[in-house]
């Protein structure tokens, strides 16, 4: 799969960073320096990239694997941030927001978890940034 030969070989230069490959369809990325890794699954289809609690399916076209090898390094490289959403206390989704040339946050992959409030119960949301060190 070109897609994985071409995410090997740019990580493999990286000092921070070591790698393994878990059977034949999945790569962790793991650092040095930290407790942080990254899984990619790569299947047919697609592939899911799993940071923390945070996923991310990209189709697997040269499009999106461009995409999804940008958004590895961004992570390895310490430009994103993770925007934890919290609904009455509990966890429902993460966003993982990618620093700009000026230092902001702007876009964003969100992953979140479909909940059903009923009716007359108050929703009082609430959001937690998180930098990433990797």
């Amino acid at each position: 799969m070109k897609v994985k030969t071409d995410l090997v070989k740019i990580i493999e230069v990286l000092p921070h960073v070591t790698f393994e490959l878990e059977r034949k369809e999945a790569l962790i990325i793991k650092s040095k320096k930290t407790n942080s890794s990254i899984r990619i699954a790569f299947w047919k289809r697609e592939h899911t990239v799993f940071f923390k609690d945070w996923h991310w399916h990209f189709s697997n076209n040269n499009e999106e694997n461009v995409y999804m090898i940008e958004t590895i390094l961004d992570i390895i490289q310490n430009r994103t941030r993770m925007k934890e959403k919290i609904i009455n206390g509990k966890s429902k989704g993460n966003t993982l927001e990618f620093q700009t040339k000026n230092g902001e946050f702007g876009s964003q992959l969100k992953t979140e978890i479909i909940s059903f409030i009923f009716l007359g119960r108050k929703k009082v949301t609430r959001y937690k940034y998180y930098n990433i060190d990797f």
